[in-house]
């Protein structure tokens, strides 16, 4: 029960923003007269990537029988996806550099967000080039 309870949460963390909590930061900044409709686009990156994307992944796992394999997790979804022939790969490369680059900018805005909260507008320059020297 208490490993079923940890993937459960695990995935709801992990499957998107709005599990993590995070999500709010980017829909308090919209500029809009309708809260109503900020919150429904606001919900829309749920479904995309919880229905759509995991959804999608989870029926390629299935159809192409990777699951019985034995593989777990990234092993497993690239196995599976290499069953579709030449354009699985691709497909999942794409989808993976989509991810890592939205990802990016997100966690980006994100700190930035933070460092102005905590430390007032003149953190964020200095925030912004703090990456550069890396």
């Amino acid at each position: 029960m208490r490993e079923a309870i940890r993937y459960g949460i695990a995935r709801g963390l992990f499957s998107n923003e709005s599990g993590l909590g995070s999500a709010p930061i980017v829909a308090a900044a919209a500029q809009t007269t309708d809260p109503v409709r900020q919150a429904l686009v606001s919900s829309t990156g749920t479904f995309w990537d919880t229905v759509v994307v995991c959804a999608m992944t989870g029926l390629v796992v299935v159809n192409s029988g990777a699951w019985r394999q034995g593989l777990g997790g990234a092993a497993l979804t690239h196995a599976a996806f290499a069953d579709l022939g030449f354009v699985g790969p691709l497909i999942l490369a794409g989808g993976l550099l989509t991810f890592v680059f939205s990802t990016i900018l997100g966690w980006s805005y994100y700190g930035e967000k933070a460092a102005e909260y905590l430390f007032g507008p003149r953190a964020i320059a200095p925030y912004r080039c703090s990456g550069w020297r890396r």
